[in-house]
């Protein structure tokens, strides 16, 4: 018996995916601000999205309306980068998100009212439910595959606000490794308590 190529199943799901009727094109909400066009590697494993398509998370941190941050991480190195924080992070975030956030109810109101644009989904923090406040800063986050949005999963903003909120429950471990990571990719020291982009 032939043995499945590794990752073949999450290239085998974008492929699925990619035979779905009218596929919407990544946003350009969603493109990457220096080079004014579609994210094309993983930043952690330089895996090309196109050559190599795969599930992808695309995070972009604004404040005052600019862009401070953005990341493009793949599917395979997202799963490597969760084994790293501890087991009471992932069930605390787990039930945070789950007090504030009916997950179904959201993807499920995304397939009937999802027309194209973005910008609904991103105008208001997923965690509070109000307008995010473009003073105080907030981050988005879509998912993709290939050269498309993956609109089985609603794009996405939370305020720092709630970000603030979300670090609070995290272990010194967890917040220690988002620190590090975000000193390694974009030069930000570590020490910080709210890590503007969070990666999961």
């Amino acid at each position: 018996m032939r043995s499945r190529r590794p990752n073949a199943g999450l290239v085998d799901e974008e492929q699925e995916y990619l035979q779905t009727p009218e596929p919407v094109p990544v946003p350009e909400r969603f493109w990457s601000f220096e080079t004014d066009g579609p994210f094309e590697r993983c930043l952690v494993c330089h895996r090309s999205f196109r050559d190599e398509p795969v599930p992808y998370l695309i995070e972009k941190a604004y404040e005052r309306d600019e862009v401070v941050l953005e990341l493009a991480v793949c599917a395979i190195c997202q799963t490597e980068m969760m084994r790293e924080f501890s087991e009471a992070s992932l069930k605390l975030m787990q039930h945070f998100i789950g007090e504030h956030v009916d997950v179904e109810a959201q993807m499920r109101q995304f397939s009937e009212q999802f027309a194209g644009d973005v910008e609904p989904w991103v105008s208001k923090c997923l965690i509070r439910r109000s307008p995010v406040d473009p003073k105080a800063g907030y981050r988005v986050a879509a998912r993709c595959v290939g050269e498309v949005l993956d609109t089985r999963f609603p794009p996405n903003a939370i305020s720092v606000a709630a970000l603030e909120d979300m670090m609070k429950i995290l272990s010194p471990q967890t917040k220690g490794f988002l620190n590090d990571f975000t000193e390694k990719y974009f030069g930000v020291p570590t020490g910080n308590d709210v890590p503007t982009i969070l990666p999961v």
